[in-house]
């Protein structure tokens, strides 16, 4: 008896469980789709959000008749070209689906707004940022550079005055709308600066130095631009530009550091070469390549004198440095250092058979860095012309040539330019730790140092 109650029991639990299923799936509403549009024309490239007005919907799929297929119930979407489209919902459950279709025109193309900015991870304060436009379908173009100036050039060029982070923004407009992009970008405080001339390839350049040196082109000279040097007095650079087969080319120039205001200064010169300045005292002075002469002018270029001649004890001085009113000269022929007085009353070698061609004087300790050309090496000496015993920079080849040396006693660091190992490098005043802070140059010559720290 019992056997046979649990065998109805279960018939029971079966039927109620079958009836209950089909009951369930009966009392299920079929879904209904429907959606609604704010328009049936629109833009390529503009952004549409239909509303889903649908009912009983589990799942929904948007065909956008391009080939598309989107999911989710108010999805957003956009056209990239014109023309005609059908856009449909299909709406289901599991009682079913429903589906909908809206016919929808594209006309006209929204532009797109954005651009790039070169060395973004090198901006510098008063230095050139140069904004490259790849916006897509502009006609006008409105850049607002986030510290009050603005610009609708295609492509601008813009300089910050301060260190900080801006938000740039471009705004791409045409017929049919407009569209914007903003970016942050920092601007740093501008690093310490080497100017070097390079006349191998006739430009003038500058490394800046700091956590990532780079070496940017300033001004291609129409010669052989050889000397350099930095005026602190009315900051300004002045460089020889030398050409011993066109001498139209041979002048003295100035320039701003940032490359901007060239000005000749003094014509008609045989072949000026390396170069150095003292503002205090108004001079500009220069040593000649071609007649082994020593020059002077004033800082406009005027009372341009011959203030030494190779004829006063020397032969063919090449590198130069003025200071405390005294001319100090490196001179390869002679294989010595001399020093002059302003006027030319005065001339002495204070340092025999020890001569190449570059030469720098620390200012604040009084001594003397130059280029032996015998020893393959750069050395120092007291303003006396006592050399240091054992205190020697040795460079890489004993053949190269150091055209440039500046000394920087706030940093402790002495820098030159490498001729022929085509390199700027850089040590400790203590001439330890020696280093290539730029090279594959053509071929450096000059040198000056600018602090803007």
């Amino acid at each position: 008896m019992m056997k046979y109650f649990k065998i109805y029991s279960l018939l029971v639990l079966t039927f109620l469980f079958v009836f209950t299923s089909c009951d369930d799936e009966e009392n299920i509403p079929a879904p209904e789709a429907g959606f609604t549009l704010p328009s049936t024309t629109f833009k390529a490239r503009e952004v549409i959000t239909p509303t889903n007005t649908s009912e009983n919907g589990a799942t929904y799929q948007w065909s956008l008749g391009n080939g598309e297929l989107i999911y989710g119930e108010s999805p957003s979407f956009s056209y990239s070209t014109e023309g005609s489209y059908t856009l449909t919902l299909v709406v289901q459950n599991e009682a079913g689906s429903s589906k909908l279709e809206q016919a929808i025109t594209i006309a006209g193309i929204l532009p797109i707004a954005s651009f790039e900015v070169e060395n973004i991870d090198r901006l510098i304060a008063d230095s050139d940022v140069v904004f490259n436009n790849t916006s897509e379908d502009g006609v006008t173009y409105e850049w607002d550079f986030g510290d009050g100036a603005t610009s609708t050039d295609v492509n601008p060029v813009h300089k910050y005055a301060q260190p900080g982070i801006y938000t740039v923004t471009l705004i791409a407009t045409n017929e049919d709308g407009a569209s914007e992009y903003s970016q942050d970008i920092t601007i740093r405080t501008r690093p310490d600066e080497l100017y070097f001339m390079d006349p191998s390839d006739f430009f003038l350049r500058r490394t800046l130095l700091g956590s990532d040196v780079i070496t940017q082109d300033l001004v291609e000279m129409p010669g052989w631009g050889v000397g350099i040097s930095f005026n602190t007095v009315d900051g300004m650079v002045y460089i020889t530009d030398a050409d011993n087969i066109d001498e139209s080319v041979n002048k003295i120039w100035r320039l701003n550091p940032d490359g901007s205001g060239l000005e000749e200064l003094v014509t008609g010169l045989t072949e000026p070469w390396l170069i150095d300045v003292d503002g205090n005292a108004g001079y500009i002075f220069w040593t000649d390549f071609s007649t082994g002469d020593v020059k002077r002018a004033n800082l406009d270029g005027s009372d341009v004198q011959t203030i030494a001649t190779y004829l006063d004890g020397f032969e063919y001085p090449e590198g130069i440095s003025v200071y405390d009113g005294n001319v100090y000269l490196n001179d390869p022929v002679l294989d010595g250092i001399l020093k002059i007085s302003y006027d030319g009353s005065s001339v002495e070698q204070i340092i025999p058979e020890m001569g190449g061609i570059g030469i720098g004087i620390d200012k604040t300790n009084g001594m003397i860095y130059f280029h032996d050309q015998d020893a393959g090496a750069i050395k120092r000496a007291d303003l006396g012309g006592n050399v240091e015993e054992g205190w020697a920079i040795n460079l890489l080849d004993a053949a190269d040539r150091v055209y440039g040396i500046s000394v920087d006693v706030s940093t402790g660091k002495i820098y030159w330019t490498n001729r022929d190992s085509g390199l700027i490098g850089a040590a400790d005043l203590s001439g330890e730790n020696v280093e290539t802070l730029a090279g594959s140059l053509s071929s450096p010559r000059g040198l000056t140092l600018i602090k803007n720290q």
